[in-house]
């Protein structure tokens, strides 16, 4: 074989190799995700395996939010409810269990009017803010305010103060230019009148707190006209008093079922720095898309690799992060996915059913895993219809019979609910983020260049996060510069750029026979662990390497296999060599002196050509002719 031939043998071998180990690692790379996901779905199957009923109802009701009603939990679960689904759990009903169970619920396509209405009836007057009145005129004037039959008159100077007040519901206050609303008055309505043009409005504050918030409803009237004001700020209560996390989990469960939530929020608002532990700005952000309340979730808390505050685990604080900035390509909502995907248990689980539960169903959600009963009763509007269903399409669809359907693969829209008009939400369509609605119509959200923003690259932060919503670039609209992500994030806390689950490694007490201590690699706050990580494996390397050492030795020793090859179907048995065949001349012939040969047996002669007649002739006279050239 040439060595040229040898050398192109070798130089497509290893390009062979090359491409085909290239391959494998694209084709793990792409597909390592999705087998850490299903690992983590397929570990809480596992748990349950056929008996919900072992699961406490906190469990349940997260292992329905990822896997649907499967094993039939949602039996199991309804059997844990007070009066066959009204409050979680059974015997003792609080607000929180009762809200996620709504959530639930709703996500397999339930009827969950009597969580709804039991959460409704459990609202209060937030009483524990100080409520002021605030009446304003350019010009002095004389003002009545009337509640249930009793009437109060009032004086307003030029200095805009109040002269003096006698009633048992006011006093004066701030100087005497506002009016206070005792306790005893907050769920009273107030008509209010004045001689010359004004305004009116409320105002409120906490007991612990000298910061003023002014309602968001200004009313103004001409003279001898008419206002109305009446506190509409409630919380939910467990027991007499206000709960504040029973407020957040019952509002966000009222807003998935398109209620008004407008009385709600604003004490989730003004007591959100008494409750910071809780988490309460993803909350918030779902109910208010403010830019305020997104920049505070990815910002605070955030510890480089997943959200930790207060004394809940990074599990649930993480997928309320999830919750509130699914769908965005946020570095911070990328990174701690990684970190948790890289952090699994050997289960594929993380801690329990219930931060299993959470983390698939706010950061990985997959549709619910229940059959659905195709629709079957026309309708021409709601009427026709049963309780808790609606006509879309011509059908009455939703309600405990008929499932949830998937809104975007319908071609409808999930949005939050404030940009979607009431008459447009389809209740009967579900959308996997949690904060959304589904919606007959698009929002109307301008594009990312209109809004003059940019979308940062993978390895890029949009600097101050400040995002905003875009059609066309959802959460991931940059309105300011975008820089490479830096070395250090999260709290102004420097992280090491050779952090262990960065780069692949997980932190442990000791490590396993397959793995080895990389001491480069720091734990960052599980610094009393080692990063253990996997040792390399050149299996493959070698074995390729192998093979091509393999085919050389072939194609160089290709004549003696063949020849291998031939004897071993042969059975190596070599055949007798034939004889060379003699043949008697022609009687006739005569042979010319000059081709007289030795005698010969005269038995056998060889064959051999005639020479054609005429050719000793034809030789003389070309040697005759050479000689005379010659001369």
């Amino acid at each position: 074989m040439k060595k040229r031939e040898l050398l192109i043998t070798i130089i497509i071998s290893v390009l062979f190799l090359s491409i085909f180990v290239f391959a494998q690692n694209t084709e793990s790379s792409s597909s390592e995700e999705d087998v850490k996901i299903d690992k983590a779905y397929q570990c809480i199957e596992d748990k349950i395996g056929t008996d919900c009923s072992k699961l406490t109802s906190d469990e349940q009701a997260f292992f329905i939010l990822a896997l649907g009603d499967f094993e039939d939990c949602k039996n199991e679960f309804i059997e844990n409810s007070e009066n066959e689904g009204t409050c979680w759990p059974k015997g003792s009903c609080k607000l929180k269990d009762s809200a996620i169970a709504l959530l639930a619920l709703d996500h397999i396509g339930s009827d969950t009017t009597k969580i709804k209405n039991w959460l409704l009836s459990q609202t209060k007057t937030v009483s524990s803010l100080i409520w002021y009145m605030e009446i304003d005129s350019d010009f002095a004037t004389k003002c009545s305010i009337t509640y249930n039959a009793t009437t109060t008159e009032i004086t307003i100077n030029e200095d805009k103060t109040i002269s003096s007040i006698s009633d048992s519901c006011f006093s004066l206050s701030q100087g005497n230019y506002w009016i206070k609303i005792n306790e005893n008055c907050l769920e009273k309505e107030f008509t209010i009148s004045c001689d010359k043009d004004f305004k009116s409005t409320l105002l409120y504050q906490t007991q612990s707190s000298p910061t003023i918030h002014v309602s968001q409803s200004l009313h103004s009237s001409v003279a001898q006209g008419t206002t109305i004001e009446k506190i509409s700020l409630k919380c939910f209560k467990q027991g007499t008093s206000c709960d504040y996390e029973g407020s957040l989990w019952a509002t966000l469960a009222l807003n998935k079922k398109a209620e008004s939530i407008n009385s709600y929020v604003p004490y989730l608002k003004v007591f959100s720095l008494e409750n910071k532990g809780l988490f309460p700005e993803a909350f918030l952000y779902v109910f208010t898309n403010s830019q305020e309340y997104l920049t505070s979730t990815i910002n605070d808390n955030f510890k480089g690799n997943y959200w930790q505050i207060g004394t809940k685990n990074k599990e649930y604080n993480t997928a309320l992060a999830f919750m509130a900035l699914e769908g965005s390509a946020i570095p911070q909502v990328e990174k701690a996915k990684n970190y948790f995907l890289t952090n699994q248990g050997e289960n594929g689980c993380w801690n329990n059913v219930r931060d299993t539960g959470f983390l698939l169903y706010t950061g990985w959600p997959k549709s619910p895993s229940t059959s659905v009963n195709p629709p079957t009763i026309e309708c021409q509007g709601n009427s026709d219809c049963q309780i808790n269903q609606e006509c879309v399409e011509g059908f009455c669809r939703g309600g405990g019979s008929t499932n949830l359907r998937d809104c975007r693969s319908n071609s409808f829209f999930c949005v939050s609910p404030s940009d979607c008009v009431n008459n447009d939400v389809l209740l009967s369509y579900n959308c996997l983020r949690v904060g959304d609605l589904c919606c007959k119509t698009a929002p109307q959200l301008s594009t990312c260049s209109q809004l003059d923003g940019i979308i940062c690259d993978i390895n890029e932060e949009c600097e101050n996060n400040d995002f905003v919503d875009s059609s066309d670039a959802g959460l991931s609209c940059c309105l300011s510069e975008c820089k490479e992500i830096p070395d250090e994030e999260g709290n102004g806390e420097e992280l090491p750029t050779n952090f262990c689950t960065d780069n692949k490694g997980l932190c442990k007490d000791s490590c396993e026979d397959n793995e080895k201590d990389d001491s480069d690699l720091s734990c960052g706050d599980s610094s009393s662990q080692i990063c253990c990580v996997e040792k390399s494996s050149l299996f493959w390397v070698w074995f390729f390497l192998t093979l091509i050492v393999i085919i050389i030795i072939l194609i160089l020793l290709r004549n003696k296999i063949r020849l291998l090859i031939f004897r071993i179907k042969s059975n190596f048995k070599k055949k007798p060599a034939e004889p060379q065949r003699y043949v008697l001349p022609p009687p006739t012939a005569k042979l010319p002196p000059q081709n007289l040969r030795p005698p010969m047996n005269a038995a056998f002669r060889p064959i051999q050509r005639q020479i054609p007649k005429g050719s000793d002739k034809d030789f003389e006279e070309t040697l005759k002719k050479l000689k005379e050239m010659s001369k």
